[in-house]
């Protein structure tokens, strides 16, 4: 079977399952017994008032990163959101990993030869006869590297996708996401503003987040402001609590990058922090609920 049967097989595994469930924006439960809440859109979501869980390549303290497994249990997990990253295959598919290398996360390495081995060397066919599990635990053996259309509708299914764009260009992106009709169901984010600004130009409905890191100064707010992004996604100890006003005044959110320790999610929630992405989504709204009482 070659990439494209594979790809438009896995996707249409994924339409039968939403369609067996119901809508994709489904009710997600209500902490403490409350009654579920109904998942709001991309956009109401991020501009919402309450603190953001965000699953970091899903649940990925637990499963293996960017895997189905990984993104399912960030869902199970009551992720608001759970973020992807991906890169474009040699032959323009996009497919869920984040290095641009396979060597950590498949076993591509006792499978080929060699070392470093691009992601964009390989075909969609190639890349998902790999095993993309047994590297984190032999329980997830087999586990394989889904396309960003497999990964999209997966988490879709109590969830809003966060794809980060590692590779590929605007055009990729957006034909990605119209072939699932997703343009209006996900949130898009990368460290290459200009890329951001690009896919805005192409399609303004989609809802993106600029990341960084560093000291945040107004030059930089004003470019990210021109790239269309309602949000940024900033390194957790570049955040302050006079740099995350500074965000809210130029009408943005603010997300914090990657934070486990529950004393450094306080800080951040005190400091007015609006989203937390974490390898640990379970630990992350233990804390929320915990300090803002939902």
């Amino acid at each position: 079977m070659d990439g494209k049967m594979i790809q438009l097989a896995t996707v249409c595994a994924f339409a039968i399952s939403l369609a067996s469930t119901g809508p994709i924006f489904a009710a997600q439960a209500g902490p403490k017994g409350k009654p579920a809440a109904k998942t709001t859109s991309p956009r109401e979501l991020v501009q919402s008032d309450r603190v953001l869980i965000i699953g970091h390549r899903g649940a990925s303290a637990y499963a293996p990163e960017n895997t189905l497994a990984s993104f399912k249990l960030a869902v199970q997990q009551k992720a608001d959101m759970v973020e992807d990253d991906f890169y474009a295959t040699k032959d323009g598919k996009m497919i869920a990993i984040h290095d641009s290398t396979l060597d950590r996360t498949t076993d591509a390495c006792k499978k080929w030869g060699g070392k470093k081995i691009l992601v964009r060397s390989k075909t969609l066919a190639e890349l998902q006869e790999l095993d993309a599990g047994s590297w984190k635990d032999p329980k997830f053996a087999g586990e394989r590297l889904p396309t960003n259309q497999a990964a999209t509708l997966a988490i879709l299914q109590g969830s809003v996708p966060l794809l980060e764009r590692k590779g590929g260009t605007p055009e990729q992106t957006l034909e990605d996401l119209k072939a699932i009709d997703a343009v209006e169901k996900v949130v898009v984010q990368a460290f290459d503003w200009k890329y951001l600004r690009e896919l805005h130009q192409l399609e303004p409905k989609i809802v993106l987040g600029a990341l960084g890191g560093g000291e945040i100064t107004n030059p930089k707010i004003r470019v990210i402001k021109k790239t269309g992004a309602s949000a940024i996604g900033w390194d957790h100890k570049d955040l302050t609590e006079e740099s995350i006003q500074r965000v809210h005044a130029a009408g943005l959110k603010a997300w914090a990058y990657t934070v486990d320790d529950e004393a450094e999610m306080k800080r951040l929630i005190a400091a007015g922090i609006d989203g937390i992405i974490s390898n640990k989504p379970d630990v992350a709204r233990k804390v929320v609920e915990s300090v803002k009482g939902r």
